[in-house]
């Protein structure tokens, strides 16, 4: 569905969806009324289990900016900058962590910030956009598993985790198998592999203690449920991203990317020996 422009308010293809799970949580803080499962308000008071399977945490924290701004267009802009803002500053200080200099730091920050995967949320409320603005600050901590001055950030790592799991389950799949590559080639090359396992575990159990209620939500409702999966892309080569030359758009790179993706990997092969682990 392409976005509406409605009073000033663009409406994209999942703008209902959290639209209303918003002015659900919305609210029940408004009226003191709390149900953790069932949305009472939202999806016409159908009693939907929403909150509990789908970033609890940042469904009640939008809840209340909705709640406290009084209005869908300050609510859209407010959101909107606060993702823009988020996205362009994480990989801002991902790079500076990388010890990039500062022209190219800002200048990934900002490529990343008008890149599809975040305007997503802009232009048709794409809720992937939430998780993806938080990966590059996970990362960040994450790089010390290559630092075998065992430094990793342990309260760093685990929050920051804990609240992507509060956010977007999906995005927390993508930064598992980046963490898990990062600790395996961290560990090989490590010289003091028990304590960066303690220091990374000490991280997990954190993340996990700061998530019991997602976790707790997720038993709750699957274990005593029968629940309709959700639709499954029958061609999910359609749905990838791919290298292009044209325009960008949701399943096309764009050229500018595109580029900057291709000349990466030719520099990264070409000085292959001279780059660090980190780099």
């Amino acid at each position: 569905m392409p976005q509406i422009l409605t009073k000033s308010m663009v409406l994209g293809s999942d703008s209902i969806f959290h639209f209303n799970r918003f002015f659900d949580t919305a609210e029940q803080i408004a009226n003191k009324n709390f149900n953790y499962f069932q949305a009472n308000y939202g999806f016409q008071q159908a009693g939907r289990i929403i909150t509990p399977l789908y970033g609890p945490f940042v469904s009640y924290l939008m809840g209340l900016l909705l709640m406290l701004l009084g209005s869908w267009l300050k609510f859209q802009l407010a959101v909107d900058l606060l993702i823009l803002v988020t996205a362009a500053y994480g990989v801002y200080s991902l790079s500076k962590r990388l010890h990039s200099n500062q022209d190219f730091a800002i200048i990934s920050g900002i490529l990343f910030m008008t890149s599809i995967s975040i305007t997503g949320w802009v232009l048709n409320q794409h809720f992937t956009s939430f998780g993806l603005v938080l990966i590059p600050y996970i990362l960040k901590y994450a790089v010390d598993f290559l630092d075998d001055t065992n430094k990793v950030n342990i309260i760093g790592l685990g929050i920051s985790m804990a609240l992507l799991i509060q956010t977007h389950f999906l995005s927390v799949i993508f930064t598992t198998i980046a963490l898990l590559f990062l600790f395996i080639i961290g560990f090989i090359s490590s010289t003091k592999k028990i304590a960066l396992l303690v220091r990374v575990f000490a991280a997990a159990l954190l993340a996990f203690i700061l998530t019991l209620n997602v976790w707790g939500g997720l038993f709750e409702v699957y274990s005593g449920n029968h629940l309709l999966s959700t639709w499954p892309t029958m061609n999910i080569d359609a749905a990838a991203i791919k290298l292009s030359f044209q325009s960008e758009t949701e399943t096309q790179l764009g050229i500018v990317l595109s580029v900057l993706f291709l000349a990466q990997i030719i520099y990264t092969i070409i000085h292959f020996k001279q780059t660090s682990k980190n780099n």
